[in-house]
């Protein structure tokens, strides 16, 4: 019995260790939208069986990352602008309205756990890995600040809106042979921040409102 569930587990791990590789395959620009993957090439990419390729896969289908094309393979999904645009619509209204229902009780140390997530994006650089760190550390930012609401289905959700978007920051920047204007805007944060400790909620809505469109102009 104990066998069973020890090759079930390391069937999952492995899948999920192939589903990290290939994301992190497409968000780093080693396929790019309208690449076509297939399951013998990352069998023998892998060293693994088809099994847990083909399980990676199916998920990362689900997660409309790839397209199934029968008998040819699987299609990395070109973003585009509109859907972009509706995951911004979506981002305000989630974010600026629990910022608005949250406000009452934001506490001093949860200014003090904004203020410590916020100071990682100061140490970001320029260069390349340095781009996407910028992209962590912004998600981090917005994610430890819904976090105030204490609510596990909102984080999720932002969560996956925030994954979406890097990789429509990833295929931007590599469509523009990484010439895309870097996500360095730290004042921004700063100034969500300075509005919150302020205690000037309107302001707050306005400054975090300006940082999430900001992706529109990419």
């Amino acid at each position: 019995m104990s066998t069973t569930s020890d090759n079930r587990s390391g069937a999952i791990s492995l899948k999920a260790q192939i589903h990290a590789q290939l994301l992190k395959s497409i968000v780093t620009g080693e396929f790019h939208p309208g690449d076509v993957l297939n399951e013998k090439d990352l069998i023998e990419r892998f060293g693994v069986s088809k099994s847990p390729i083909r399980e990676a896969l199916i998920e990362l289908c689900n997660e409309k990352v790839l397209r199934s094309i029968p008998r040819y393979g699987y299609e990395v999904i070109r973003i585009t602008r509109d859907e972009v645009n509706e995951i911004l619509e979506f981002r305000i209204l989630l974010e600026c309205g629990y910022l608005e229902r949250i406000w009452d009780s934001i506490t001093a140390e949860d200014l003090e756990y904004l203020q410590r997530t916020m100071d990682a994006l100061y140490h970001a650089g320029s260069d390349e890995d340095s781009v996407f760190a910028l992209w962590r550390y912004n998600s981090e930012f917005h994610l430890a600040l819904i976090s105030l609401a204490h609510n596990k289905y909102v984080c999720d959700v932002l969560t996956s809106a925030m994954k979406f978007l890097q990789r429509a920051y990833s295929q931007l920047y590599w469509e523009r042979q990484r010439s895309i204007v870097s996500l360095k805007h730290p004042e921004r944060h700063d100034r969500i921040l300075r509005a919150i400790r302020e205690r000037n909620l309107p302001q707050a809505k306005e400054y975090l409102r300006e940082d999430i469109a900001a992706f529109s102009q990419f």
